[in-house]
């Protein structure tokens, strides 16, 4: 569904009136980052990878799907906060921002905006770290999923 909206998204936001369709996919977009739906996700992952960690491998694909909706929430967020033009990649962004630490006046010249995808990164990250069934899940993701659910991990 998240991926449906951020093509609908897309299409919309690159019109110049906002329009009834952008306003509903915006509010789907902040009811899903305020339900907490990224925390659910990252205990899907976990309970995902436990079961890995066991010996079975029947939740490789729910893992790769909670991958995926991580960052069609992620890249969404950063549609609606940076408008259609500006993506925020969260690579890109942790490179640009340890970079412009280093030199300050590429902080000055080459700044975007912070997004609100940057603290849904964080959360994913804390809890990447802080689980080992989750890293082992987001591994057999890279490992044995489809090449949406690779491109997905490797986003995210």
């Amino acid at each position: 569904m998240l991926s449906r909206v951020i093509s609908v998204l897309k299409a919309s936001i690159s019109s110049e009136s906002p329009n009834p369709v952008e306003e509903s996919l915006v509010n789907i977009i902040d009811h899903a980052r305020k339900s907490q739906l990224l925390e659910l996700l990252c205990e899907c992952l976990i309970a995902s990878g436990s079961d890995i960690i066991s010996g079975s491998t029947n939740m490789v694909p729910a893992a790769c799907e909670a991958c995926k909706a991580i960052w069609y929430l992620a890249h969404a967020v950063d549609i609606v906060s940076l408008g259609a033009h500006n993506f925020s990649f969260p690579l890109a962004s942790s490179w640009r921002q340890g970079h412009s630490k280093l030199d300050g006046k590429m902080q000055e010249q080459d700044s975007l905006p912070d997004s609100n995808s940057s603290s849904l990164i964080n959360i994913f990250v804390k809890s990447f770290l802080a689980s080992r069934p989750m890293q082992i899940a987001v591994y057999h993701c890279l490992h044995n999923g489809l090449e949406s659910a690779i491109h997905a991990s490797l986003q995210v």
